[in-house]
């Protein structure tokens, strides 16, 4: 213990000292928290945001796949006086009549070739209307594609900047914008459901009887935030859906 002559006052520089390292270790000690609070609220406003853009691809996706094509009513085969009637006629032939002509509906690799674990994968279908709302078409119907995309992730969450995904839609005829639905994605896939009951990565329809029973979207933000949805074709294209 520190004794003190009479009448003196004040601190001693050991003293001193010892309250100048205490005031140091509160002053970084708050430092640091703030830093973590700040880092906390950007992650949680970070996730929030990402909730957002999710739910606005959620709307794509639903405005998609409840608008898909379905074909028209074939005509009946008219009949002729004193000739029997072609029981073919007015009928859909089983093979497309124009082989350039796209599936009404398409979910795989974008390119058949390459179907590695980083290949971009798609969903390409013909709607009778833009998934975007406010998109002008100008036409009857669009044919467009969903695509699953690399995407290279930004140092916000990872300082290796590890590869994420992004998920485009893009309108192919009539021709328009790219739209990102949502980007810096962990995990990103789809798959569909055949009439086995069986799901599957690849899916083809080039028929209204040909679409898939349902389509799985799971999509997964590096801050957390994550969809898991299952969408039905309307049944105005599958009329068998009950």
């Amino acid at each position: 213990m520190i004794a003190h002559g009479p009448g003196r006052s004040g601190f001693t520089l050991i003293e001193m000292m010892l309250a100048m390292s205490v005031a140091a270790v509160i002053v970084t000690a708050s430092a640091g928290l703030m830093r973590y609070v700040d880092a906390a609220d950007g992650r949680l406003a970070r996730r929030f945001e990402d909730a957002a853009t999710l739910g606005r691809a959620r709307r794509a996706f639903d405005l998609a796949f409840s608008s898909l094509l379905a074909a028209p009513d074939p005509e009946p085969a008219p009949v002729v006086p004193g000739r029997p009637a072609d029981p073919e006629r007015g009928r859909f032939r089983e093979e497309p009549e124009d082989p350039e002509r796209p599936p009404l509906f398409d979910l795989g690799p974008t390119d058949p070739d390459d179907d590695g674990p980083l290949a971009p994968r798609k969903i390409e279908a013909i709607l009778k209307r833009s998934p975007i709302p406010g998109e002008l078409v100008g036409a009857d119907m669009i044919h467009g594609a969903f695509e699953i995309v690399p995407y290279r992730l930004e140092p916000f969450f990872s300082e290796r900047g590890a590869l994420s995904w992004a998920v485009l839609w893009t309108p192919l005829s009539p021709r328009g914008d790219t739209v990102v639905l949502a980007q810096a994605l962990e995990y990103a896939a789809w798959e569909a459901l055949n009439d086995d009951m069986e799901w599957n990565p690849a899916h083809q329809a080039t028929e209204v009887g040909d679409y898939p029973r349902a389509i799985h979207v799971e999509l997964t933000a590096w801050s957390g935030a994550r969809a898991d949805w299952l969408f039905a074709p309307t049944p105005e294209a599958r009329e068998d859906l009950k």
